[in-house]
Protein backbone atom coordinates (compact mmCIF):
# COMPACT_ATOMS: atom_id res chain seq x y z
CA UNK A 1 0.00 0.00 0.00
CA UNK A 2 3.46 2.45 1.16
CA UNK A 3 4.79 1.75 -2.29
CA UNK A 4 1.36 1.91 -4.27
CA UNK A 5 1.06 5.58 -2.53
CA UNK A 6 4.87 6.45 -3.30
CA UNK A 7 4.24 5.68 -6.73
CA UNK A 8 1.04 7.99 -6.95
CA UNK A 9 2.94 10.65 -5.19
CA UNK A 10 5.83 10.83 -7.83
CA UNK A 11 3.35 10.18 -10.93
CA UNK A 12 1.12 13.63 -9.12
CA UNK A 13 4.36 15.13 -9.08
CA UNK A 14 5.64 14.88 -12.66
CA UNK A 15 2.02 15.58 -13.83
CA UNK A 16 2.18 18.81 -11.87
CA UNK A 17 5.88 19.75 -13.79
CA UNK A 18 3.57 19.04 -16.67
CA UNK A 19 0.85 21.10 -16.18
CA UNK A 20 3.20 23.54 -15.17
CA UNK A 21 5.53 23.66 -17.98
CA UNK A 22 1.95 23.59 -20.95
CA UNK A 23 0.89 26.87 -18.28
CA UNK A 24 3.88 28.69 -19.47
CA UNK A 25 4.23 27.56 -23.29
CA UNK A 26 0.26 28.30 -22.92
CA UNK A 27 1.16 31.65 -22.14
CA UNK A 28 3.84 31.94 -24.87
CA UNK A 29 1.69 31.46 -27.34
CA UNK A 30 -0.73 34.11 -25.99
CA UNK A 31 2.06 36.23 -26.50
CA UNK A 32 2.77 35.36 -29.72
CA UNK A 33 -0.62 35.42 -30.84
CA UNK A 34 -1.11 39.07 -29.61
CA UNK A 35 1.99 40.04 -31.03
CA UNK A 36 1.04 38.89 -34.61
CA UNK A 37 -2.31 40.15 -34.38
CA UNK A 38 -1.46 43.46 -33.90
CA UNK A 39 1.90 42.59 -36.58
CA UNK A 40 -1.32 42.27 -38.97
CA UNK A 41 -3.23 44.98 -38.22
CA UNK A 42 -0.66 46.53 -38.81
CA UNK A 43 0.25 45.49 -41.69
CA UNK A 44 -3.27 45.60 -43.61
CA UNK A 45 -3.60 49.16 -42.26
CA UNK A 46 -0.19 49.93 -44.12
CA UNK A 47 -0.92 48.26 -47.07
CA UNK A 48 -4.52 50.84 -47.32
CA UNK A 49 -2.69 53.43 -46.52
CA UNK A 50 -2.84 53.97 -50.93
CA UNK A 51 -6.74 52.98 -51.30
CA UNK A 52 -9.63 55.83 -51.71
CA UNK A 53 -13.03 54.17 -52.06
CA UNK A 54 -15.66 55.97 -53.67
CA UNK A 55 -19.43 55.28 -53.24
CA UNK A 56 -22.52 55.46 -55.28
CA UNK A 57 -21.41 55.81 -58.39
CA UNK A 58 -23.53 53.31 -60.54
CA UNK A 59 -21.81 50.58 -62.89
CA UNK A 60 -22.53 48.95 -65.81
CA UNK A 61 -21.22 46.44 -68.24
CA UNK A 62 -17.76 46.39 -69.47
CA UNK A 63 -16.91 50.22 -68.04
CA UNK A 64 -13.68 51.04 -67.67
CA UNK A 65 -12.81 52.65 -64.13
CA UNK A 66 -9.26 54.00 -64.73
CA UNK A 67 -11.21 56.12 -67.36
CA UNK A 68 -13.72 56.75 -64.16
CA UNK A 69 -11.60 57.70 -62.14
CA UNK A 70 -9.50 59.83 -64.27
CA UNK A 71 -12.48 61.73 -65.76
CA UNK A 72 -13.08 61.90 -61.61
CA UNK A 73 -9.41 63.92 -61.23
CA UNK A 74 -10.50 65.86 -64.19
CA UNK A 75 -13.64 67.20 -62.65
CA UNK A 76 -12.08 68.09 -59.21
CA UNK A 77 -8.94 69.47 -60.75
CA UNK A 78 -6.93 66.61 -58.82
CA UNK A 79 -3.24 66.06 -61.14
CA UNK A 80 -3.83 62.00 -61.71
CA UNK A 81 -2.87 60.18 -64.27
CA UNK A 82 -2.83 56.74 -65.67
CA UNK A 83 0.53 55.84 -64.32
CA UNK A 84 -0.24 56.93 -60.93
CA UNK A 85 -3.26 54.20 -60.67
CA UNK A 86 -1.85 50.99 -59.16
CA UNK A 87 -5.11 49.47 -59.58
CA UNK A 88 -8.97 49.54 -59.57
CA UNK A 89 -11.56 47.13 -58.75
CA UNK A 90 -15.24 47.29 -57.80
CA UNK A 91 -16.34 45.41 -54.71
CA UNK A 92 -19.39 44.72 -52.79
CA UNK A 93 -21.27 46.43 -49.96
CA UNK A 94 -21.33 44.41 -46.83
CA UNK A 95 -25.18 44.81 -46.59
CA UNK A 96 -26.43 45.14 -49.93
CA UNK A 97 -29.90 46.45 -48.29
CA UNK A 98 -31.57 48.06 -51.73
CA UNK A 99 -29.09 47.08 -53.84
CA UNK A 100 -26.68 49.99 -54.07
CA UNK A 101 -24.35 50.06 -56.11
CA UNK A 102 -20.43 49.04 -55.27
CA UNK A 103 -18.36 50.81 -54.11
CA UNK A 104 -14.19 51.51 -56.20
CA UNK A 105 -11.97 51.42 -54.60
CA UNK A 106 -8.74 52.94 -55.98
CA UNK A 107 -5.14 51.91 -55.48
CA UNK A 108 -2.89 54.82 -55.87
CA UNK A 109 0.92 54.09 -56.51
CA UNK A 110 1.76 56.03 -52.95
CA UNK A 111 0.17 57.90 -49.93
CA UNK A 112 0.99 61.43 -51.34
CA UNK A 113 -0.79 60.76 -54.56
CA UNK A 114 -4.14 59.47 -52.63
CA UNK A 115 -3.81 62.56 -50.25
CA UNK A 116 -3.54 64.81 -53.05
CA UNK A 117 -6.65 63.15 -54.91
CA UNK A 118 -8.66 63.42 -51.46
CA UNK A 119 -7.59 66.94 -50.94
CA UNK A 120 -8.75 67.88 -54.55
CA UNK A 121 -11.98 66.22 -54.02
CA UNK A 122 -12.54 68.01 -50.37
CA UNK A 123 -11.91 71.36 -52.23
CA UNK A 124 -14.27 70.89 -55.12
CA UNK A 125 -16.84 69.45 -52.39
CA UNK A 126 -16.17 73.09 -50.46
CA UNK A 127 -16.82 75.21 -53.58
CA UNK A 128 -19.40 73.67 -55.33
CA UNK A 129 -21.89 73.68 -51.60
Amino acid sequence: MNLKFEEIKTEFSSNIKVVNEIKKENEQLKTTVKDLGMRLSLMEQQARSTNVEIQCLPGHNKEDLVSTVLNISKVISGDINESKIHHVTRIAKQSPANNPPKSIVVQFSSPQIRDNFLAASINFNKNKR
